[in-house]
């Protein structure tokens, strides 16, 4: 989980200039977007983990993954950064 978490706050700080630059945002707004991310993904690995006691690993799994590659797909398409923030 912690290689999750570490590739993903390194490849968006990486691609944050120019996904700011994309949006026309200003360089205040990459605060937000990175530390959006990390609190949450830290705030959901508890309950993330006793859903995957209770309703099994793999589907939790599962729900998960498409749960990631919505909000990266909404990430991806973003006109805001509001919506960058929300989907990040």
């Amino acid at each position: 989980m912690q290689f999750v978490d570490v590739l993903g706050t390194t490849l968006v700080i990486a691609a944050l200039p120019t996904m700011l630059a994309d949006l026309g945002a200003p360089a205040a707004a990459a605060t937000p977007v990175v530390t959006v991310y990390a609190v949450l993904f830290g705030a959901l690995l508890m309950p993330g983990a006793r859903l995957g006691d209770r309703y099994g690993s793999a589907r939790v799994l599962q729900v998960g993954l498409g749960a990631f590659g919505a909000a990266s797909l909404a990430a991806a398409t973003a006109p805001s950064v509001g919506v960058l923030v929300g989907a990040r």
